[in-house]
């Protein structure tokens, strides 16, 4: 379970190092499959980045390819989370949108959309004003258009990490907080 107190496992088949997010769902999924796992975190879980960002899932900003492929891959597990956790953390694949002002901005995001499409199942394309308008009507009809990425979404960050602290418990993850490691 966790710990706040001094360490009583002595060893595990697998030590992670911090608990944020991504230690967290190795972890998590780790001890799913039956590996005796502990995490050790020097302040508590969430502490750092991972409790404390806006949640954005990221994969149209991301490259090059092989950390596109990667986004799009991590992206891909939120509804699984989503079904699995015990609270709702908020995942919405609502896609994102960056606009034109611009010729120039025009090319530059039609450079990002090719080489980004490079990656199987991004699927992202550019969308004229009236489409723009059409995904969010606030924007303003001066603007050219822009593209969109249905791959991104959003989570609440802090829910999602400390729901996966303790699915990682209920498998049998050990997760001992303000333990730094030297």
């Amino acid at each position: 379970g966790t710990s706040n107190s001094f360490m009583k496992k002595k060893s595990a088949e697998v030590v992670i190092i911090g608990g944020g997010i991504r230690g967290l769902v190795i972890a998590y999924s780790l001890a799913k499959a039956g590996v005796d796992v502990a995490v050790i975190e020097k302040r508590f879980v969430g502490a750092g980045a991972s409790g404390l960002n806006m949640g954005y899932i990221n994969v149209s900003a991301k490259k090059p390819a092989f950390y596109t492929r990667l986004s799009k891959m991590s992206a891909d597990m939120y509804p699984r989370f989503s079904g699995e956790l015990d609270v709702d953390i908020e995942y919405q694949h609502n896609g994102a949108l960056e606009v034109a002002q611009t010729h120039e901005d025009w090319e530059k995001l039609t450079q990002i959309v090719a080489e980004r499409n490079q990656v199987g199942g991004i699927n992202m394309r550019m969308v004229n004003i009236d489409e723009l308008r059409q995904l969010e009507p606030a924007l303003s009809p001066q603007l050219l258009g822009g593209c969109w990425c249905p791959n991104d979404g959003t989570v609440h960050a802090l829910k999602l990490t400390r729901a996966l602290a303790r699915a990682a418990t209920t498998n049998g993850a050990h997760i001992y907080q303000h333990h730094e490691i030297l």
